[in-house]
């Protein structure tokens, strides 16, 4: 037995219920906040809302769920509702996707069961015109992933999620938050649930909800369509109190502090394919310091500002990097991993410089075949900073011993990124022997199952670039398709942009989106940027004036300044820091 809509209205409206009727209101009241207009008590920690369709849906269920095992003593109050095998299989994912995404294996809570545990009913709503149904008393699907995920994280961390959240999204293998199905039916519920303010939603679903939830009622605000790409995001946006504050706890238990920073830095280090959202890494990282840092030994404080730079500079944020020399004492494995991560912390962010690194990573740069897959990462991160000191001849080098040598070892996984570099390389030094070596090599790794549909793009485009490079004909053509690509990434769309215009000056779709016409708000920065790319690459051709060049630059460096720093120092080595002479390097080595 549960709620009704029509029961509630009428508790609302100060109808005179029977004891039964009064009863069951108050059960379901008392089983989460979210039947309570202006709120109420929050829920317990692990305790989440979902929304389950009906069959025919036309109509759907509310349904409290709590993550962690009810008291054997625990009567039911409402209506049992047990799930389904892929609602188990949800279940696995959204705590693979914590535990993945999010270093939170600090709380008591010890994961959950095979199955969900079952939830209560506390609401059923059906569309005035469909027939009535008897409902089963279990529930399956996907579309609880990312409510068990909240509900998971709040065991874990011993927050009560907020009681104005419903989350509505699946979640992928890879931990990706994903949409789902049964919308309609879902929404029609969120209407009889008064204290709902936010409706967590996959972002590729977002428009979606949010013309749902104007058709259905179209002169009311409704609540809030929040969009999430992954898990953490989702937490940090769900948690009544921020996840620092469980960071903070650790620091009373010094070994399970200690394990946490050493999970949070293994993520951080080797971890780049399962993070989803770098920011609640960062923000992890801050907090630790903040809590504990003065309390660690040398080397695990080490760890911990490792872990916090790599986070900071995958969330777009400058972090310095500590002392590195401590480094020397590490095994050879992780030495090289983090000397890799250094490396191109330094290719990004500009410091530290090359000859801060060049001691340290000399020695471990192989010189022959005798090379595992981290000193292959170790290769094409050097590769990427020699790049972006314009210095391509050597960068070119080091990302074809990187790409040769996953191919000999078999290690095509994290190819793509040495591969694209050696493309781009190959075309900006017109070598043929080296973009047919790319290309020959894209396709034994695709081969293979290790090109990510992700990484498709990047590496169409780089293939672009070492056409273009070479002059071959199907260059611009390439490029146009990446240009009209409503999919592709912005910021390859732009690049093509400005690589079209270099290729057709004048051309009015490339100087359409550099102007800003369907470019998002999201995305106004990387539009300034290639915008004044693409105004040093007039300078460079001559087409303006080189009085331009100091604006440009400082919009450019702006929006980059690791990458722009980097060119700017080379070109004051080489004698070419001013006008035309530097819009020309920079035109020439910017790596987009």
């Amino acid at each position: 037995m549960s709620a009704t809509p029509a029961l509630l209205a009428a508790l609302a409206a100060g109808r005179h219920l029977s004891m039964t009727e009064l009863r069951l209101c108050q059960q379901a009241r008392a089983a989460g906040p979210w039947l309570h207009p202006r709120g109420g008590p929050a829920s317990t920690p692990g305790a989440v809302l979902l929304l389950a369709a009906d069959a025919d849906g036309c109509g759907a269920s509310a349904l409290a769920w709590d993550a962690r095992p009810a008291p054997p003593a625990a009567a039911p109050r409402l209506a049992q509702v047990g799930f389904g095998p892929e609602a188990s299989d949800a279940l696995g994912a959204a705590w693979r996707a914590l535990a993945e995404g999010l270093p939170m294996r600090w709380g008591r809570f010890a994961g959950p069961g095979p199955r969900p545990e079952p939830a209560q009913r506390l609401l059923t709503w059906r569309h005035p015109e469909a027939p009535p149904i008897a409902r089963a008393d279990s529930v399956d699907g996907p579309s609880f992933g990312l409510a068990f995920a909240l509900g998971l994280a709040s065991a874990s961390l011993e927050i009560s999620v907020a009681p104005d959240v419903c989350a509505l999204a699946a979640i992928a293998s890879d931990g990706a938050v994903t949409p789902i199905g049964g919308l309609t039916a879902k929404l029609g519920v969120v209407a009889h649930l008064p204290s709902l303010r936010r409706l967590l939603v996959a972002s590729a679903q977002a428009a979606e909800v949010e013309a749902l939830l104007h058709q259905a009622r179209p002169d009311s605000a409704g609540p809030q369509v929040v969009p999430v790409r992954s898990v953490a995001e989702a937490v940090e946006h769900a948690l009544q109190t921020p996840p620092a504050v469980a960071i903070a706890a650790l620091a009373a238990d010094p070994p399970r502090r200690d394990a946490w920073v050493e999970a949070l830095f293994r993520l951080c280090l080797d971890g780049h394919d399962r993070v989803l959202h770098w920011p609640s890494l960062a923000s992890a990282a801050a907090a630790a310091e903040q809590a504990f840092a003065a309390d660690l030994d040398a080397e695990t404080r080490l760890r911990l500002q490792l872990a916090a730079a790599i986070a900071h500079r995958h969330g777009k944020q400058a972090r310095p990097l500590p002392d590195l020399a401590p480094l020397t004492r590490w095994p050879l494995p992780r030495r090289l991993l983090a000397l890799a991560h250094a490396v191109q912390h330094a290719a990004d962010v500009g410091a530290p410089d090359v000859t801060t690194l060049q001691p340290l990573v000399a020695p471990l740069l192989p010189d022959d075949g005798d090379a595992f897959e981290p000193h292959c990462r170790l290769a094409g991160a050097w590769g990427r900073l020699l790049a972006a000191q314009a210095r391509p001849l050597e960068a070119l080098r080091w990302q074809r011993f990187a790409v040769s040598q996953r191919l000999s070892i078999g290690a095509e996984v994290g190819i793509s990124r040495p591969l694209a570099e050696l493309l781009r390389l190959g075309g900006l030094c017109h070598d043929h022997a080296a973009v047919a070596e790319g290309r020959a090599a894209y396709t034994r790794a695709a081969a293979r199952d290790a090109i990510r549909d992700a990484d498709r793009p990047y590496l169409a485009f780089a293939d672009a670039l070492g056409a273009a490079g070479l002059a071959e004909p199907g260059a611009a053509a390439a490029l146009q398709s990446l240009l009209a690509a409503p999919s592709a990434p912005l910021q390859l769309r732009l690049s093509a942009a400005r690589h079209l215009q270099r290729l057709w000056p004048g051309y009015a779709a490339a100087a359409a989106l550099l102007a800003g016409d369907g470019v998002p708000a999201s995305g106004a920065g990387h539009r300034r940027l290639f915008a004044a790319i693409a105004g040093l690459d007039a300078v460079a051709s001559g087409a303006v004036a080189e009085a331009l060049v100091p604006d440009l630059m400082a919009t450019a460096r702006s929006e980059l300044p690791g990458t722009l720093g980097h060119l700017e120092r080379a070109a004051a080595a080489a004698g070419r820091s001013q006008g035309r002479a530097l819009a020309r390097l920079v035109a020439d080595h910017f790596p987009y």
